[in-house]
């Protein structure tokens, strides 16, 4: 038996479901463990030792989970974040001439 243990550092997921979007995804889908470890293996430059672990983890058969069915899921909040993009600035007195965006 494999048992990974999930700790979310900021103390909470924000994982809406694929089929959705209003609900949680819980328990979070196996893809976003593994996608996670395949993103940590390149930030971190774990090497072929890493990749070999991560290729031989791939393989395994599907997970079978065990989790907590009540874990005090919070209220969803949505929000709104703008795009930080110095492109798209522009001035309100001018006209817009978007084919520098092209």
């Amino acid at each position: 038996m494999l048992a990974i243990e999930v700790e979310y550092l900021m103390g909470r997921a924000v994982a809406s479901s694929h089929s959705e979007r209003d609900a949680v995804e819980w328990p979070p889908h196996p893809q976003r463990l593994f996608s996670a470890m395949v993103a940590a293996h390149f930030e971190l430059d774990c090497g072929a030792e890493g990749e070999a672990a991560l290729r031989w983890f791939e393989a395994l058969p599907s997970p079978q989970l065990c989790v907590d069915l009540d874990p005090g899921i919070r209220q969803i909040h949505s929000h709104w974040v703008p795009v930080n993009d110095e492109t798209l600035a522009f001035d309100k007195a001018k006209p817009i001439n978007f084919q520098h965006l092209l």
